[in-house]
């Protein structure tokens, strides 16, 4: 008898230790429904709530608000990874750091930190209000990282730093839902709002990723380029419903020549896991090479190529919100970049035929792209640490080599103001500016004490040449 009740209390005290062993409640459970249920939408205080809720039952998340949102919501971040990991968050938050920056390892140095290290990867969510799947798929999305036990969920928490955005706009959600959820069984049902889901930039909030105009784009701003430097960032959208299921990288041309060739292939190496992940999983109509150029960085994905950090869009075929809508094989269409047939091609090679397709259907597209990039990052965590490096380095000596060494910002300006905000913009952006001390002469030119001096060596050379280059 003592030997069993000494069984039981070793029992009991194993599974108070590990937090694993933990209850952890399921979204169905916590919502009520299935993420991405035919017309159910989770709000925005409920998704906080159970971000929340995950944080007081798992070892393996924790839940930090980077601020309020314009309209004053809860701007909420989880950071998912293994218990070992998140008790040294600090330690792999400063090797991003110094890896970003592109200078300070010899080789055998290099070697030792990018072994020792965590990849950092950053998962926005619906910054279209309207493209609801991101959101309501990273309550799943999050619960999978800390309860699975596979090799590919525990490989990802062993290597790999996750920062999970549930939302980008807040408010664009609590009115989408709002709106929604009143015209729900009514002729007016998945309509379009009369009104802006960004309080002040409706769409275009996508593309503020360089003024940084809103509170929520300097919240991920701050995130990418001052704080913890991930090494790769996906962001969630939707699109269209008359084509592709899915699009995911390589992205089509033109090529911006500012972006360095290493970034580019990884870019396409991820999205190409990506898509075959998605076709193990028998998940049809999914296209790469096609619609989205490689070249324009207005969007925050985009304009992380420009700071050395693999960008990766995934587009989502869009229901009418959460209601589901039937198509016909005829309804499909082509004639774009990259498809101008709907038929099989080298970059879709398995079209969706057409039927129902649901909301769930978004989810579960949603929750393979991300965890299939997350298995890539994973698996090449090294590779990806040394490049990132590497290309930060390389940024800097093309800086010292090669035309234009600097730009000059002198202080007699016809609007000071208008500079100054541009200094402050850079200063966001994560450009490195200097001041001068003394009046200087550069290439015939007298500048004097007071200018603004923005040195082209520096990691992220590719970003200021985009922004005041030709």
């Amino acid at each position: 008898m003592k030997k069993v009740l000494r069984l039981v209390f070793l029992l009991l005290f194993v599974a108070a230790g590990n937090p694993a062993a933990q209850p952890v409640t399921p979204p169905e459970k916590f919502f009520g429904f299935r993420m991405g249920s035919d017309f159910k939408l989770a709000d925005w205080p409920q998704i906080v709530e159970y971000f929340q809720l995950l944080d007081s039952q798992s070892e393996r998340i924790r839940v930090v608000e980077l601020g309020k949102s314009t309209r004053g919501n809860p701007f909420i971040m989880a950071i998912l990874s293994s218990e070992e990991n998140l008790a040294q968050l600090d330690r792999y938050r400063n090797l991003a750091r110094r890896l970003a920056s592109g200078t300070g390892f010899s080789g055998a140095a290099l070697k030792e930190a990018v072994r020792q290290g965590k990849a950092i990867a950053l998962i926005t969510c619906s910054i279209h209000a309207t493209e609801v799947g991101g959101t309501q798929s990273s309550p799943e999305l999050a619960f999978k990282l800390i309860t699975e036990d596979t090799d590919r969920i525990r490989r990802i928490r062993e290597n790999v730093i996750v920062l999970l955005v549930p939302s980008f706009n807040p408010d664009g959600l609590r009115m989408v839902k709002e709106w929604y959820d009143r015209y729900l069984q009514t002729p007016y049902e998945g309509s379009r709002m009369p009104w802006l889901y960004h309080y002040y930039t409706g769409h275009d909030n996508n593309r503020d990723a360089f003024m940084l105009t809103q509170v929520e784009s300097r919240l991920v701003n701050r995130v990418l380029y001052h704080e913890w430097f991930p090494q790769i960032h996906h962001d969630l959208h939707q699109m269209g419903n008359r084509a592709a299921r899915m699009f995911v990288p390589p992205y089509f041309d033109p090529l911006n020549p500012n972006l360095d060739p290493l970034l580019v292939r990884e870019i396409s190496l991820v999205g190409m896991h990506m898509a075959t992940s998605l076709q193990e999983k028998g998940k049809k109509g999914v296209i790469t090479n096609a619609m989205f150029t490689h070249w324009w960085q207005g969007g925050f994905l985009r304009t992380a190529w420009f700071h050395n950090v693999i960008g990766i869009l995934s587009e989502a075929a869009s229901a009418r919100i959460a209601s589901p809508i039937f198509q016909r094989k005829s309804d499909l269409r082509a004639g774009f970049k990259g498809l101008q047939e709907y038929r099989p091609t080298v970059n879709f090679p398995d079209p969706w035929e057409g039927g129902w397709w649901r909301l769930r259907d978004i989810v579960e597209y949603d929750l393979e792209a991300a965890l299939s990039l997350l298995e890539f990052t994973a698996l090449y965590k090294e590779d990806i640490l040394r490049n990132f490096y590497r290309m930060a380095a390389r940024a800097i000596e093309k800086g010292k080599s090669e035309p234009p060494f600097a730009y000059v910002i002198p202080p007699d300006q016809w609007d000071a103001s208008a500079a100054y905000r541009l200094v402050r913009t850079l200063l966001m952006g994560g450009v490195k500016i200097h001041r001068a001390e003394r009046a200087f002469e550069a290439d015939g030119v007298r500048f004097p004490a007071g200018s603004y001096v923005v040195l082209m060596a520096q990691p992220y050379r590719a970003y200021v040449m985009d922004l005041l280059g030709p």
